[in-house]
């Protein structure tokens, strides 16, 4: 994520909490980081082509990464799902 958009995202969230929240909007950002990086590596894991006689589960997980590529949370539930199923 370009600083311009990071420092765009910033205000936006501080203007709407009052100026009072400006650590929180920067949590936020930061949070959209380490989502993007961990989609990036989730999504490389579970290509069908690395998943030989699993590629229907691979295509399902990587549907769900898609859906959930900004999200924190989901993609670190679905992590340990790909561990567990794909990674065995």
């Amino acid at each position: 994520m370009n600083k311009s958009l990071k420092k765009f995202i910033i205000l936006l969230l501080s203007r709407k909490a009052g100026g009072r929240k400006v650590r929180e909007a920067q949590n936020v950002v930061a949070s959209m980081g380490r989502a993007k990086r961990l989609y990036k590596q989730l999504i490389a894991i579970t290509h069908p082509d690395r998943n030989p006689g699993k590629e229907e589960r691979a295509k399902e997980l990587s549907a769900q990464l898609n859906a959930y590529r900004y999200n924190l949370q989901e993609l670190e539930r679905l992590k340990t799902v790909i561990e567990q199923e794909l990674l065995v």
